[in-house]
């Protein structure tokens, strides 16, 4: 399960990456990206705390919703709707995976206590 995890999340990541830096390339936009994974490395270094089988789907399946629904509503905005404020979409999706991750984190802790 960790690696499935870690998959999901290092395919999401990448994938945010790639998206970003098709757009253009400058030393800002890249420590604006390095802003925009961080929710995926979060999920990583949660995905390492996870001690026992139910953390472990747990996380499994917020990697996978992280993922599916980031880079979603990203190529969404980016390509399939574009607008002027398409840019906007990258910050937006970034604060909602930690929104979910730190609701998350909280009963993940209390499940790992339990071990």
């Amino acid at each position: 399960m960790k690696n499935l995890s870690y998959g999901m999340n290092l395919i999401g990541l990448i994938l945010t990456l790639g998206i970003g830096l098709s757009q253009s390339f400058s030393v800002r936009t890249a420590g604006y990206l390095l802003t925009i994974i961080t929710p995926y490395l979060f999920a990583m270094l949660l995905t390492k705390w996870s001690k026992n089988s139910i953390a472990l789907m747990v996380m499994a399946g917020i990697s996978s919703i992280l993922m599916l629904a980031g880079i979603f509503l990203i190529i969404d905005a980016m390509y399939i709707h574009p607008q002027a404020q398409s840019g906007l979409a990258f910050p937006v999706v970034a604060v909602y995976q930690w929104v979910i991750l730190l609701v998350v984190s909280i009963p993940l802790y209390f499940i790992n206590k339990k071990v």
